[in-house]
Order: C-alpha cells, then structure tokens, then sequence
C-alpha cells in the first residue's frame, strides 16, 4: 500500500501542529511565574557550588524569559506555517492528483 505525498505531508502537519501548540502553552504557562524563577535560581547557586573555581553571575530572570518568548515564537511560527500548508492543500489538491498509474504522488 503506498501513500501519497498529500497524505504524508498531513501526517508530519499533524505532528508539527501537536508540537507547536504544546510550545505554545508551555510559554504561556510559565511565563511570569515566580516559583519557576526561584527554583532555577537555586539550581543554578547548587551548580556553582559544584563547580568551586566558576563564578556564575547569571541572571536567571532574564534567561527563563528569552526561553519562553523564543519558545513562544517558534510554536507561533509552527502554528502559522501548518495551518498555511493545509490550506495551500486544499486550494492545490490538483497537484496530488495521480497522473499515471504506477506512480503515486
């Protein structure tokens, strides 16, 4: 049984869509809470002890935060960029069409 490329580009969407979505809510759920600030803060202070000859001046605020805009952002984009590909599917679903017998596109 083959599939089509149709057929294999909504699976991948699917996934990706999944994916961009749980990015999504995970900036959305952390950002701003403080107990994710101070846990990280005293991970990073039991690090540095670990490591007696490193200095570790790291704000770890400003850190959490670019994470969460960048993984904020990534999910957005994923998110746009899939719902843009189904519909570029459906307005082209002439191009998937199988043109000859023994090839499926």
């Amino acid at each position: 049984m083959k599939h089509s490329s149709k057929d294999w580009i909504k699976v991948n969407g699917y996934v990706a869509m999944f994916w961009g979505i749980g990015l999504l809510i995970q900036a959305f759920l952390f950002y701003g809470k403080p107990e994710i600030y101070e846990q990280a803060q005293l991970q990073v202070e039991a690090f540095s002890k670990q490591m007696k000859e490193a200095e570790m001046n790291v704000n770890v605020r400003s850190l959490i935060d670019g994470i969460l805009i960048f993984l904020g952002i990534t999910g957005a984009v994923i998110v746009a960029h899939v719902t843009l590909t189904f519909r570029y599917l459906r307005a082209y679903a002439g191009a998937f069409e199988n043109r000859n017998n023994n090839n499926v596109y």
